[in-house]
């Protein structure tokens, strides 16, 4: 059995080797891709907070909103086994600094899913300093 993660709708099962698959919501319609390349490529369980919490019911929903639903990414992050980051947002970085502060495998994944993909530096460098530039030590290895 695995981990129970609480949200306001329902409880989420969190299983055994799952990988939360931090993505932008302006790559939401890549989930489904994220979602393939994790399996295919045997990194675990996928955990896609862009499938599991959908915008309407949380982050977008008054009665839940942007702060909470991060509180429960933020814990989702913790019952996952590893982390995977496939794109940088304000909220990824967020996550990302969580993992690292509990010592999860954190692994970067911008390239290999979306090959030519540039975004990702840009936002981290427009985000990084704001957020105490948490990637830079996985950035020099990438």
């Amino acid at each position: 059995m695995g981990k129970l993660l609480w949200t306001p709708y329902q409880n989420i099962e969190i299983p055994n080797d799952a990988v939360y698959c931090a993505t932008p919501s302006r790559l939401t319609k890549y989930t489904d891709e994220i979602i393939n390349f994790v399996g295919r490529n045997r990194l675990g369980k996928p955990f896609h907070p862009l499938r599991e919490f959908p915008y309407e019911m949380y982050e977008g929903n008054s009665n839940v909103g942007r702060f909470l639903t991060m509180e429960i990414c933020l814990r989702a992050v913790t019952l996952c086994d590893k982390f995977l980051i496939f794109g940088v947002s304000d909220g990824t970085l967020e996550e990302a600094k969580t993992a690292f502060q509990i010592g999860k495998p954190v692994q970067l994944h911008f390239n290999d899913w979306n090959p030519g993909d540039v975004i990702w530096k840009h936002e981290y460098e427009r985000l990084g300093e704001g957020h105490g530039w948490p990637l830079d030590i996985l950035l020099r290895e990438f």
